[in-house]
């Protein structure tokens, strides 16, 4: 079963050095929560290879973009992930964590981003996953950072941890017991347009259903 072992944050344009040392084969996960409409990066010194099939939302709206970058089976030993491309993003926050009990290769079970105008309280915007197996990892990253700039105040959905990491900005995470449609939801104290993505993730020993599998992106009046 999936396992967060470490996580580390900081601002957008520094670098997360985790705490201790990334055992081999084990999984990380980089949550990108930030403002302008353009693409961000990540490289480490253990140079492993980060993927990100859903590329990253952006919501015109709210100013608001989510990005969640990934690298299976890594490399053993102290890591430092370091962002690309973090001077033209706007300012913004993210957070870096190694995750155990992952699938080493076909990371990805089913993926989902929507930009959505959460108009009606409680405020919980999210994403529906279509996960085809039990024990995948669901994560999802949410920004509301230049308009309201809300706070997330608890989970929603099928997510059962989460963390406010700024104004606006927050993630969350559960392992699924069961497959089907899962909601990656937050609750936030406010409306406004936010943008949604999210991943499950297969767990070892079954290979996700292919990256990108599940896309979906629009805005939603509620």
């Amino acid at each position: 079963m999936a396992t967060v072992i470490q996580s580390g944050t900081n601002s957008i344009d520094q670098p997360i050095t985790l705490g201790s040392p990334v055992t081999a084969g084990n999984a990380l996960i980089a949550i990108f929560l930030y403002r302008f409409d353009v693409d961000v990066t990540v490289s480490d010194n253990r140079s492993n290879t980060y993927e990100s099939p859903l590329g990253y939302i952006y919501t015109a709206g709210s100013e608001s973009t989510v990005k969640i970058i990934f690298c299976a089976n890594t490399a053993a030993g102290s890591t430092t992930l370091t962002p690309g491309g973090a001077a033209s993003l706007g300012g913004g926050s993210w957070v870096a964590m190694e995750v155990s009990g992952l699938a080493t290769s076909s990371i990805v079970d089913a993926s989902a981003e929507i930009g959505i105008l959460d108009t009606t309280a409680p405020y919980e915007p999210g994403v529906n996953v279509t996960a085809t197996q039990a024990n995948t990892f669901l994560v999802v990253g949410i920004s509301d950072m230049q308009n309201n700039g809300n706070t997330c105040t608890g989970v929603a959905g099928d997510i059962t941890s989460f963390s406010h990491l700024a104004s606006g900005r927050a993630y969350g995470y559960a392992t699924l017991a069961s497959s089907g449609v899962k909601n990656a939801a937050l609750t936030f104290n406010g409306p406004d347009t936010y943008a949604v993505q999210a991943y499950a993730f297969a767990p070892a020993g079954g290979g996700g259903g292919g990256q990108g599998s599940a896309i979906m992106s629009w805005l939603v009046f509620n």
